[in-house]
C-alpha cells in the first residue's frame, strides 16, 4: 500500500475508534502509518484495560443467571459499550448463546464498540445467518471500519453469508480498511466471479481507483490477473478513468502491476487509450518504472503504444543516467524484450544510443545470443543495424560472430540491414578479429547475398574476411 493511503486508512480507523470525524485528524497525515497504528492499538488497550477488573466481575456475575436474563439485562441496563467490554471475558459458547437472544440492531451497536482481538473466539463462532444479519445492519449504516476490522476473525461460512448481503459498491470501502490485508485473497475467493466486474465498475464510478489499485497489489498473481481481466472488460471509459486516477494520484506503481496482468488483446486496448498517450501520463509511468524498478511490468506495454507515444518514451529515456539504463538492460534481458528496447533505442540521440550499445556489450554471450534470436524473430534488423553504428567494435564483433553461429539466414538478414545503414566501414574494421569459423560463415553468406543481388559489400571487407 502506498504511504498516503496507509495513513488514510489508519486515520479512518482511529477516527471511528474515538467517534470523531476523520477530518479532525488531518494533522496526523505527517505521521508514519506504523506509528498511527501503534497509537490506535495503545488507545484501544487503554480504553479496555482501565476498568478491566470491573468488567471481569460483571462477566462473572452474568454467568450465574440464565442466558436469556443475562442477554436482556445486557441490552436494557448495560448497553452496547459495556457489553462490548465484557464480551471478550465470557466463555465463547456462553457469549454466542447470549448473542443468539439479541437482535441484529443491538449486536451491530456492540460490534461498533468491540475490539475484535479481545473477542476472537466469540466472533469465530458466530453462525453465518447471524453474521449476515448484523452485516446487513452495519452496511446500511456505512460502518465500513467496523466491518473491515471483523473480517480477519470470521470463519469462511460467515464471510460468505455476509458477502451475499453487502452491495457491490460497498465492498471496496470495507476492504480498504481491513485490519489484515493478508486476508483479502481468501475473502475474494469466496466472492462469486460474476460480481468482480460490478465491484470494479462501482469503484470507477465512485472515483475509488486509488483504493482499488492499492488493494489489487495485495492479491495473489492469480486473483490479480482475474481483477485485471474484469477491469479490462469494463471498457475504455473505465480504463481511461483508471489511467487518469493513476496519473493524478501517483498510483502508477500499482497500475503498472495491474497492466502487466492483462492479456495481449486487453494490453493493446489499454495502450491505445488516449489518456495513456498524454505526456503527463507517460512521464508518470516512466517515473514509476524508474523509482520502483518496474521495467519488467512496463516493457510488454511499450510495443503496443502508438508511435508518437513511443517517441516520447525515447526522449525521456535519453535523460536517464548510466545506472538507470543498466537497470533497463537487465530487465530487458530477464523479460526477453530485446525488440522493444531496439525499437525505443532507434528513436534516441546518438550519444544515448552509444551508451545503450555499450551496456548491451556487457551482457554475456548467451544473453546476447538470445537477443539476436529475438530480434530476428521480430524482424528488427534495420533498427538493430542503426544501433550497431554506435556500438564499440568489440561488441559489434561479438554480435556478428554470434549471428553467424545461429544460422546462415540470420547473418544474411543482418548484412542486408547493415548495407542499408552504411555499416560496411565498421564491418571492415572488425572482420579481421572474427574467429576462423565465424569468418568463413560470414564470407559464405556474404557471397550468397551478393549473388542474389541483396548486397554489394566493399572489396576491402571481402579481402579482410579471406585473409
Amino acid at each position: 500500500m502506498s504511504t498516503p493511503l496507509e495513513k488514510r486508512a489508519e486515520i479512518l480507523i482511529l477516527a471511528r475508534l474515538l467517534s470523531r470525524d476523520p477530518d479532525d485528524f488531518g494533522y496526523l497525515e505527517a505521521v508514519d502509518p506504523s506509528a498511527l497504528r501503534e497509537v490506535r492499538l495503545r488507545a484501544t488497550d487503554l480504553m479496555y484495560d482501565g476498568d478491566r477488573e470491573v468488567m471481569r466481575r460483571i462477566a462473572a456475575g452474568s454467568s450465574i443467571v440464565p442466558i436469556a436474563v443475562a442477554a436482556s439485562v445486557g441490552k436494557r441496563v448495560f448497553g452496547p459499550l459495556l457489553c462490548a467490554r465484557v464480551a471478550g471475558m465470557l466463555p465463547a459458547d456462553r457469549a454466542r448463546q447470549m448473542a443468539s437472544k439479541l437482535d441484529p440492531e443491538f449486536l451491530a451497536d456492540v460490534a461498533i464498540e468491540l475490539d475484535p482481538r479481545r473477542a476472537a473466539k466469540v466472533i469465530g463462532k458466530i453462525p453465518p445467518e447471524q453474521a449476515a444479519a448484523v452485516a446487513e445492519v452495519l452496511t446500511e449504516r456505512d460502518e465500513f471500519v467496523t466491518m473491515g476490522r471483523f473480517v480477519g476473525f470470521l470463519d469462511a461460512p460467515a464471510i460468505e453469508a455476509c458477502l451475499v448481503v453487502i452491495p457491490d459498491h460497498k465492498l471496496l470501502p470495507i476492504a480498504f480498511v481491513m485490519e489484515d490485508k493478508s486476508r483479502l485473497d481468501p475473502v475474494l475467493k469466496l466472492l462469486p466471479r460474476d460480481r468482480f466486474g460490478p465491484v470494479i465498475a462501482a469503484a470507477a464510478k465512485a472515483g475509488e481507483w486509488p483504493e482499488a489499485l492499492n488493494l489489487i497489489t495485495h492479491l495473489s498473481t492469480e486473483l490479480g490477473a482475474e481483477a485485471a481481466a474484469h477491469a479490462a472488460a469494463q471498457g475504455e471509459e473505465v480504463l481511461g478513468s483508471l489511467v487518469e486516477a493513476a496519473t493524478e494520484g501517483a498510483m502508477w506503481p500499482q497500475a503498472l502491476r495491474l497492466a502487466s496482468s492483462l492479456d495481449a488483446a486487453s494490453r493493446r486496448t489499454f495502450a491505445a487509450l488516449e489518456q495513456i498517450q498524454r505526456p503527463k501520463a507517460l512521464s508518470a509511468i516512466l517515473a514509476a518504472a524508474l523509482d520502483y524498478n518496474l521495467w519488467l511490468e512496463l516493457l510488454p506495454l511499450l510495443p503496443e503504444l502508438p508511435a508518437a507515444a513511443q517517441r516520447h518514451v525515447a526522449r525521456e529515456v535519453a535523460g536517464f543516467d548510466s545506472a538507470a539504463l543498466r537497470e533497463v538492460i537487465e530487465s530487458v534481458a530477464k523479460a526477453d524484450q530485446w525488440p522493444t528496447l531496439i525499437r525505443v533505442a532507434a528513436e534516441l540521440d546518438p550519444d544515448t544510443q552509444g551508451e545503450i550499445a555499450t551496456l548491451i556489450g556487457a551482457v554475456d554471450d548467451q544473453t546476447l545470443g538470445s537477443a539476436i534470436a529475438a530480434i530476428d524473430r521480430s524482424e528488427q534488423w534495420p533498427a538493430l543495424a542503426e544501433l550497431a553504428a554506435t556500438m564499440p567494435t568489440e561488441t559489434l564483433q561479438r554480435l556478428v560472430g554470434l549471428a553467424a553461429s545461429q544460422s546462415p539466414d540470420v547473418i544474411s538478414r543482418f548484412f542486408e540491414a547493415a548495407a542499408e545503414n552504411g555499416l560496411w566501414p565498421k564491418l571492415v574494421d572488425l572482420a579481421s578479429g572474427l574467429d576462423p569459423a565465424a569468418r568463413a560463415s560470414v564470407l559464405a553468406e556474404l557471397d550468397a547475398a551478393t549473388e542474389r543481388g541483396a548486397v554489394e559489400p566493399p572489396p576491402e571487407l571481402l579481402a579482410a574476411l579471406r585473409a
